[in-house]
């Protein structure tokens, strides 16, 4: 047993007093990101939504253009009325009911699984997601700044059932950065004038919790000599050459491609490293094979098969062996005392893996599987903020200049509002933090940092 920092320790039991201090150890962070929010930039957000509203209406002109009449992407109605009778198209994925059973469904999977049947459909999807990025952040969020233009979410403690934090009015966790459009979002918010933000991000947290806690020797091998582990997973699960594709996957992330190898490795990215991206978050969080075929079309990916994507998932097992082994004992666990726990103690009730129903047992032992990874990383950020307040207040010691002021946390980021004089050795600080602050660990933990002027330069 090792005591970290205000006396938390590893445990393998569930532990309230272990939990109660590492969330009071990182509650003085949380109250200051609430207290002083992420200031915007209205003349971007006022830019960027124009800019989408051009594209908007340049999109309903294209649809209208090619079907010979208005069609509004957002009416299910519309859409469906124009896919499955106007088009007459058929999805790959089946026939599929609205939840009222009223008219076929075009939700974003079926979409997504017809994006080659007709060239309307991609326009369809330009265009729902045009309208969400308008309606939900360009459009709403300059109206949610106070008077000092800065936005403040409420991030809660323990409202989510991992003990990870969770972001409220408005959820700026959900910022989207894999688009340019999100990224541009992003850099609408901005540092005040003088001042810098700097973000510290720890590296695929729950595969490293994954590969600590389970203790599968491939996965920790991937860590240990810092490889990149959805590259591996493809190589092995689609029985690729290693030999040719490591060092063209390298050239290719630093550039120096060009050509045919360079097509190579963008259809590579695009179909079995993503393929091997979703699966391993959605193996560890016990996903269907209907649902990781949902997404990897959601995230662009190719249209597979439910048994190929049954056959992905128990390929992604032969792989991580140890993995497999690991959440066995955690349904046994789950449905032999009703509950799971962290890496630090912290417990979740999973009476729903002992119900004689099929579908509500299986959805307690996925809950299972995934509580102790999500959870322990969840822990592991908190552990770390605690001690990353003692650092902030050892730089505002300084003197009343010095500016050095938590924000934002996002999933595995922590941003700050710092003066450019302190922002390397503050951000250099937290690195050292953040990757050391739980130990032992046989597992490296690593971690990234930026600085930028805005939230879009820090990724």
């Amino acid at each position: 047993m090792t005591r970290l920092h205000n006396g938390v320790v590893r445990v393998d039991a569930p532990c309230p007093a272990n939990v109660l201090r590492i969330d009071l150890g990182a509650m003085p962070m949380v109250m200051e990101m609430n207290r002083h929010g992420i200031l915007i930039s209205p003349d971007r957000f006022a830019a960027l939504d124009a800019e989408l509203a051009r594209k908007e209406s340049a999109n309903l002109a294209a649809i209208e253009a090619l079907i010979g009449q208005p069609c509004n992407p957002n009416s299910g109605d519309q859409v469906a009325r124009l896919l499955f009778v106007d088009l007459g198209l058929e999805s790959p994925l089946g026939p599929k009911m609205t939840r009222k059973r009223t008219r076929p469904a075009a939700d974003d999977d079926i979409l997504a699984s017809l994006l080659s049947a007709h060239p309307v459909v991609p326009l369809i999807r330009d265009g729902r997601e045009l309208s969400k990025l308008r309606g939900t952040y360009t459009g709403k969020l300059p109206w949610m700044a106070w008077s000092d233009g800065r936005i403040r979410t409420t991030l809660r403690m323990n409202s989510t059932r991992t003990g990870r934090l969770a972001s409220e009015d408005p959820n700026l966790q959900n910022v989207p950065i894999s688009s340019e459009e999100g990224r541009k979002i992003r850099s609408c918010f901005v540092s005040r004038p003088g001042l810098v933000l700097g973000a510290i991000d720890l590296s695929q947290i729950e595969m490293v919790w994954a590969a600590e806690l389970s203790g599968d020797p491939t996965m920790r091998e991937v860590f240990e000599l810092q490889q990149d582990l959805h590259v591996r997973t493809a190589i092995a699960l689609f029985q690729l050459d290693p030999d040719r594709i490591n060092p063209l996957w390298k050239s290719y992330k630093a550039g120096d491609l060009t050509g045919v190898d360079l097509d190579e490795m963008r259809s590579f990215e695009m179909n079995q490293r993503l393929s091997a991206k979703h699966l391993g978050f959605a193996v560890l969080f016990g996903i269907t094979p209907a649902g990781l075929q949902s997404q990897i079309l959601a995230a662009g990916g190719p249209l597979v098969s439910v048994e190929e994507c049954a056959r992905y998932i128990l390929g992604w097992f032969r792989i991580f062996d140890g993995v497999r082994v690991w959440m066995s004992l955690q349904h046994s666990r789950a449905q032999r005392y009703g509950m799971v726990w962290t890496a630090f103690g912290r417990h979740r009730l999973t009476g729903e893996a002992m119900s004689a129903v099929p579908r509500v047992r299986s959805a307690g032992l996925r809950q299972a599987g995934a509580t102790p990874i999500q959870g322990s990383a969840g822990d592991h950020l908190k552990i770390g903020m605690a001690e990353i307040m003692d650092v902030v207040a050892y730089y505002r010691g300084f003197g009343p200049s010095v500016v050095c002021d938590p924000l934002l946390q996002v999933h595995d980021e922590l941003i700050f509002e710092l003066t450019p004089d302190i922002a390397p050795d503050f951000l250099e600080d937290c690195h050292r933090i953040l990757t050391t602050c739980v130990r032992p660990m046989s597992v490296p933990v690593r971690a990234s940092v930026a600085i930028g002027d805005d939230w879009g330069m820090l990724k």
